[in-house]
């Protein structure tokens, strides 16, 4: 079961993710070569197979990203999809989507990710996988765990 961060350039002057409009089409992020190499600066262990998905183990947790395509192909979004229970898969997260001068939504948060709230989000997402799998008790809203730990 994996914390998923979804990237795109989503509009700056929302504050909830749910406010993105039906019709909004995204902006592209950029070409994959340059996708590719803003991951390999900031992760410089991430090892990408000869099919284009990487895979980069951290202190307590594995990221896999699918960087697959052609070099000057443009992609709209990245998706990133982090296992364990390292709490550095947050600023992972967080420093990957302001490289990609981007902004990301969680499976953990339910809003736009943001540096102040990614680790609630991750805890959050680690509530929700133990319940899941019957180590704890249900988790709540993301909102009722801010600040939590």
């Amino acid at each position: 079961m994996s914390w998923d961060v979804f990237i795109m350039r989503f509009p700056t002057d929302l504050s909830d993710a749910r406010d993105i409009p039906s019709d909004w089409e995204p902006p592209r992020i950029g070409p994959n070569a340059e996708i590719r190499r803003t991951f390999l600066r900031l992760l410089p262990d991430l090892v990408v197979d000869h099919d284009g998905h990487a895979r980069y183990e951290g202190p307590g947790f594995i990221l896999n990203v699918d960087l697959s395509g052609p070099d000057d192909e443009v992609s709209e979004a990245v998706t990133l999809h982090f296992y364990g229970s390292g709490p550095g898969a947050a600023g992972v997260a967080v420093e990957i989507t302001e490289a990609l001068a981007a902004r990301a939504i969680s499976t953990g948060g339910g809003g736009f990710l943001e540096r102040a709230t990614a680790m609630d989000d991750w805890r959050w997402w680690q509530r929700y996988r133990d319940h899941a799998l019957g180590a704890s008790g249900p988790p709540g809203p993301a909102s009722e765990h801010a600040g939590e730990d």
